[in-house]
């Protein structure tokens, strides 16, 4: 019997070493086609996993399979070693550039309200204790429209519009906000663009909630959104930071081609496991909320915060302007 049990055992681990060597593998082959895109975004998962693995594999006397489950272990430490400052990963992320000491602080928000009715008193908590200047929110539709009034009360400006109203997309902000417009690349599919004042000067701020890519229309919408991002951030003036929903992880290939060519790079690289989504998970879970700076502002930290009750995490990063 125990002989038994032991051989269904190797299998079972020898099946699971095999299934995250393919997952592996797909992860590696992203942009062979839309669907290996998906497998990309688990590094840290699939290291934990494929640890244990290389254990369990050893002591059942399988060397091939332990093998096998170093060299897929080996694939995943270019992106743990991006997040957590141990070397370069991909060509899109650029070095930050370091501004003068006597910068301007500035914090930044970003925050999905989709997937779940959020707390407002825990989600205005939170908001106390970072003391955002800027909040741009994702599917603010959703908003309940007393929150939303404590948010316009806080903030003072706000955007799209004149009035406080809901819209899929909002930005907050403590200081004035004189130009806002859409970019639109299709139906369902854009990006919003404002000029912030910051004492005397302007940043460009711009949110963005990309598609879905789950499925291959959703793939290509979100990948066209990224196209036409970059194709027109020459338009824009510096300082310039770009926030919102990517429905990516830092490490895809798709996410580093925005950045590759340009003056954006990822304000969490080197920061740590940045976790987003989704929530019920917190620190087990990817991060595709992203928060992107031009060279001249200088990431202090960057975090995500308590969940709130949307299947998304807060994301809020302290940043430096160089004067």
């Amino acid at each position: 019997m125990r002989s038994l049990w032991h051989k269904a055992a190797r299998r079972l681990v020898a099946l699971a070493v095999v299934l995250a060597a393919l997952a592996t593998l797909a992860g590696l082959l992203e942009g062979q086609w839309w669907g290996f895109h998906l497998f990309v975004h688990f590094p840290l998962q699939m290291a934990l996993v494929l640890a244990v693995l290389i254990v369990l594999a050893m002591s059942f006397r399988l060397p091939y399979m332990a093998g096998l489950a170093g060299l897929s272990l080996l694939a995943q430490v270019p992106a743990l070693s991006w997040s957590f400052g141990l070397g370069d990963f991909g060509s899109g992320v650029a070095t930050a550039a370091t501004p003068q000491a006597a910068s301007r602080p500035l914090v930044v928000t970003t925050f999905n309200m989709g997937g779940g009715r959020v707390d407002e008193e825990a989600f205005l908590a939170y908001l106390d204790e970072k003391d955002p200047d800027i909040l741009l929110l994702q599917e603010s539709y959703r908003i309940p429209k007393p929150l939303l009034a404590r948010l316009a009360a806080r903030f003072d400006h706000f955007g799209p519009g004149q009035v406080p109203r809901r819209h899929s997309r909002m930005i907050f902000s403590r200081t004035p906000i004189p130009v806002g417009h859409r970019i639109r690349i299709a139906r369902r599919n854009s990006f919003l663009v404002f000029q912030v004042e910051l004492g005397d000067r302007r940043a460009t701020v711009i949110t963005l909630h990309a598609a879905n890519p789950t499925w291959d229309r959703g793939f290509e919408a979100r990948n066209k959104l990224f196209k036409a991002l970059k194709l027109h951030l020459p338009n824009y003036e510096q300082p310039i930071i770009v926030a919102g929903d990517f429905n990516t992880t830092s490490w895809s290939r798709y996410f580093q081609a925005l950045t590759e060519g340009t003056e954006l790079r990822d304000a969490a690289k080197g920061q740590g496991w940045v976790a987003t989504w989704p929530a019920r998970l917190g620190d087990l879970g990817i991060g595709i909320d992203h928060i992107l700076v031009s060279d001249d502002i200088e990431v202090a930290w960057i975090a995500s915060g308590p969940n709130v009750g949307s299947d998304h995490l807060p994301v809020t990063a302290w940043l430096r302007l160089a004067p």
